[in-house]
């Protein structure tokens, strides 16, 4: 049992998220960029996108599965070309 320091009852920690996705670059050095600013200190999961000059195996497997009418991209810069219009 938590006691807060002068309390008489528990104390039970409450933890909240709210998740938000922003876009950010990482330099060659792994200095990360957010492209908005972000208000007091907050924890980071960061998923990277790795531009790679030709498919791998596991990209090309994925891109013979049926996509149930989504649309597909060659490259990261078609997707991102998409995106941003």
């Amino acid at each position: 049992m938590l006691l807060a320091p002068g309390a008489s009852r528990a104390y039970i920690p409450v933890m909240a998220a709210t998740l938000k996705t922003i876009q950010a670059s990482v330099s060659a050095d792994g200095i990360l960029t957010l492209a908005e600013p972000v208000t007091g200190p907050a924890l980071a999961v960061v998923t990277l996108l790795v531009e790679e000059p030709e498919p791998n195996e596991a990209t090309l497997e994925a891109l013979d599965e049926p996509l149930s009418g989504l649309p597909r991209f060659a490259t990261i810069a078609a997707l991102k070309a998409d995106l941003e219009s």
